[in-house]
């Protein structure tokens, strides 16, 4: 049995896991963070061995078995730096909060900013007010 997992960032906001079988979806998963990475595993050795997928998404690592959540390891959060949430805070238009966030991923590194100002920086410019605005 052969299932294709897609991982959808949708607008940016509401990102999902669709699975599929054949040429029709047979699950959508709602995800809170967009997915990085889809690992399919085994969890067990039991027969008949049933196939678990593992989602890699913002600080937490979810395992599912026949489409429904089976585990969740979360990962300590990260700290924002000082002038991050500072620039979130005081910068109120799109343009510029994008401006100013590509500057410091410039200065310290864009793997050393927030995974909300990563996905900003990463998402199509149509979506990034009501991303901002739903922050």
């Amino acid at each position: 049995d052969h299932k294709l997992v897609i991982g959808d960032f949708g607008n940016g906001i509401q990102s999902k896991l669709k699975v599929y079988k054949g040429t029709s979806m047979s699950a959508e998963l709602p995800l809170l963070n967009q997915p990085t990475a889809v690992k399919c595993v085994h969890t067990d050795r039991n027969e008949p061995r049933v196939a678990g997928i593992i989602v890699a998404t913002g600080a937490n690592v979810l395992v599912y078995r026949n489409c429904r959540p089976y585990f969740k390891f979360s990962l300590p959060p990260q700290e924002c730096s000082g002038l991050e949430v500072e620039i979130w805070n005081e910068i109120s238009t799109a343009e510029q909060l994008v401006q100013v966030l590509k500057d410091l991923s410039m200065e310290m590194g864009f793997s050393n900013l927030s995974s909300p100002s990563q996905n900003l920086l990463l998402m199509s410019p149509s979506h990034r007010e009501e991303y901002i605005n739903s922050k």
